[in-house]
Order: structure tokens, then C-alpha cells, then sequence
């Protein structure tokens, strides 16, 4: 997204003047691909604070046996768990909406998915080649604990919540502050306040059912049954998960602060020489980026991260309510007011994570 305006600065000369607010940011590029994310919270040392569930890295030439051994990794349970019925979530490196998702007992099972993904990526000719390119590696899929007991509704069935961050940087590398003013801080970091869910098409069987069969996809992929929003749903209204999941979001982003502020100021840095190599003469852009994030829910309101999507497109207009639509387009509307601003919105639906982290 890119948002330019032109203002008359004098109605007599008809100059004009240039700001550029581009959503070019590249403040989340180190959590936008799924083993990114595992590795930047390993970088930040952030494993004691259980972000997300346990994950672990498989590259896909690798032998998954001498890896993850004979048992799948899962999430710290309140109870001791059987073995036999432990079950994790292999994820796919470039799988999206859903896809890509695959519900996994023992090291054979992912061995057997991951090879049939090697055999099929090695015979499409210039595929490795193009996917070095753009990611500059070939990305590693991700084993990750599955979330139990997670939160259900509507009669046993899952759902994963969408919160948008908002990072803005403020130029401070790139202009001198005037006498008197104080130096800004390198970004601000902005939660959007109306969180929305996205729920599973059907009810989650029995355990004792479930766990003898093949897991049935569409009581676990919780993506294209309903989207709504977090404060319209019956069952969730009195839990406080707006609290407790802006709280979660800002003390996360907190930890990931420093790796954050990194990419932005070499970026910055790249800016400034291409702009002096210039003569000065580049509008130099507000640079911000949007992030959704995919967040599970325990039984006891226990939040984890499941995935970062750095630009994040809105669904097909026909897959969704009015009032969903309508939610986009408001999601929207504040996201200019902010950028253009670099201040909370007049609507009040974004709140700064240090005033979450403060109350």
C-alpha cells in the first residue's frame, strides 16, 4: 500500500509539495515466513516467554528420524499425555490459508509428507532456483507443538484470532529533529483493537474418537467457515480476551523490539545514501508495515502466536458478511489516518503498545 499526497503550500506560486507514506517497511521481514518467525524468537531469546507453541526446523533434505526422533514435539500440558495419542503440527514452508497444514503422530508421517514435497519441488524445473532467489535459502518447514486444550465454541468447534500490529517509523534517522524538539523513538508499534475470529466448519469429535483416526481438516483448519469479530461472539464476550490478547501482543513485540529496530535502521541507512547520492533531492517516505497474527486460545486463556502475515490480504469480498466487510473497510480507513498521522487514530481503534504495556 502506498498513500502520496499533494498539498499547495502557496496559492499564489502553486508549489507543491510531496509526502509519501509507503507501506515498505521491512520492520516484520523477520517474521513474515513461518521458520523466519522460529528463528527470530530464538534470536530474541524469547523461548522462556512461550510466545509461541514449542517448534522445531526441518530442512528438507534432511532425515526427520534422526531429528525429531521417534515422537512428535508437543506443548507443556497441565496433565502427563500418552504418547500414542500425541499429535503435531507440520507445517509447510510456503502453505497459506490452510494449506499446508498437516496433522502428524510419528517421524515416519513427516518424513513421508516432507520427501513427497522434495520429489515433487526437484522435478518442476528452476523451481529451487526461483525460490533462492526471492527468499535467498530454501525455507524449512516447521514441526510445532499443537495447542491443547484450545479454547472451542459454538459446540466443539476451534478457532484461531486475527489482530493486526501496525509498525511506523518516524524518520528519525533520516531528518535532524529542530532546536528544542525531542529525538523520536525509531518506530512506533500500534494494535488494532477490533480483533477478529475465524472459526472451523465443523465441531471437533470427541477425543477418544478422534484420536483412534485421521484428523478430519475441516474441525482443525480454522480459516474460511465465519469470519467475525472477537466482541460479537456470544461465547467469548464475558472472557476479557481483548485485554489479554492486546496484552500478549505488546509484550511479544516488546521482546522482539531490538530485531525489529535493526531492519528498520539498516534500512533507513540504505535510504540516506541513496538519498545523498541524490543530492538531497529524494522525498524520502514514511515507511510502515501491517502485520496480522494468527493467535490460539487455551481452556485457561493462555495465548500463543501461530503465524505472522506481513501484508496480509483481505478475503474474497462473496466469502464474508457485510459486517465483516464493512469492519475491512473501517480497518482501512483508520490504517491511512494513523500512517499519515503517526499518532493513535481519532476513532481510538489502535492503541500504542507501550501505553498496553503501561496499563
Amino acid at each position: 500500500m502506498k498513500i502520496e499526497v499533494v498539498s499547495n503550500n502557496n496559492n499564489n506560486t502553486g508549489q507543491m509539495t510531496l509526502k509519501a507514506f509507503h507501506g515498505t517497511s521491512q520492520a516484520f521481514d523477520g517474521l513474515d515466513d513461518k521458520d523466519e518467525l522460529a528463528r527470530t524468537l530464538r534470536r530474541c531469546r524469547c523461548e522462556h516467554m512461550d510466545i509461541s507453541p514449542p517448534s522445531q526446523l526441518i530442512n528438507w533434505y534432511e532425515e526427520c528420524k534422526n531429528l525429531v526422533g521417534d515422537s512428535p514435539t508437543r506443548a507443556p500440558a497441565p496433565a502427563p499425555v500418552d504418547p500414542s495419542t500425541c499429535i503435531a503440527v507440520l507445517k509447510e514452508p510456503m502453505g497459506s490459508r490452510g494449506t499446508g497444514v498437516y496433522f502428524v503422530r510419528d517421524s515416519d508421517e513427516i518424513h513421508a509428507i516432507i520427501e513427497k514435497n522434495r520429489k515433487e519441488a526437484t522435478s518442476e524445473e528452476g523451481f529451487l532456483d526461483k525460490l533462492i532467489a526471492e527468499k535467498g535459502r530454501i525455507p524449512s518447514w516447521v514441526l510445532q507443538a499443537e495447542v491443547k486444550p484450545c479454547l472451542l465454541i459454538r459446540d466443539r468447534r476451534k478457532f484461531h484470532i486475527r489482530t493486526y500490529v501496525v509498525c511506523v517509523e518516524t524518520n528519525v534517522l533520516l531528518t535532524e529533529p529542530l532546536d528544542g524538539e525531542e529525538e523520536e523513538d525509531l518506530i512506533k508499534m500500534f494494535i488494532y483493537n477490533r480483533h477478529e475470529i475465524r472459526i472451523a466448519s465443523k465441531p471437533v469429535p470427541a477425543s477418544e474418537e478422534e484420536e483412534s483416526g485421521e484428523r478430519d481438516r475441516d474441525a482443525h483448519i480454522t480459516e474460511t467457515y465465519d469470519r467475525k469479530l472477537l466482541q460479537d461472539e456470544p461465547e467469548l464476550i464475558n472472557r476479557n480476551l481483548n485485554t489479554k490478547v492486546e496484552s500478549f501482543v505488546a509484550k511479544a513485540f516488546d521482546a522482539l523490539l531490538p530485531d525489529i529496530e535493526r531492519r528498520v535502521a539498516m534500512s533507513a541507512s540504505v535510504l540516506d545514501e541513496e538519498n545523498d547520492n541524490s543530492g538531497g533531492c529524494m522525498v524520502l517516505p514514511h515507511k510502515f508495515a501491517i502485520a496480522g497474527l494468527d493467535l490460539m486460545v487455551t481452556e485457561d486463556d493462555r495465548v500463543y502466536l501461530l503465524e505472522v502475515n506481513v501484508n496480509p490480504s483481505a478475503p474474497p469480498p462473496e466469502t464474508v458478511q457485510p459486517g465483516y466487510q464493512s469492519h475491512v473497510t473501517g480497518f482501512l480507513h483508520d490504517l491511512m489516518e494513523l500512517v499519515t498521522t503517526k499518532t493513535v487514530s481519532t476513532s481510538d481503534n489502535f492503541y500504542s503498545t507501550q501505553a498496553v504495556l503501561q496499563r
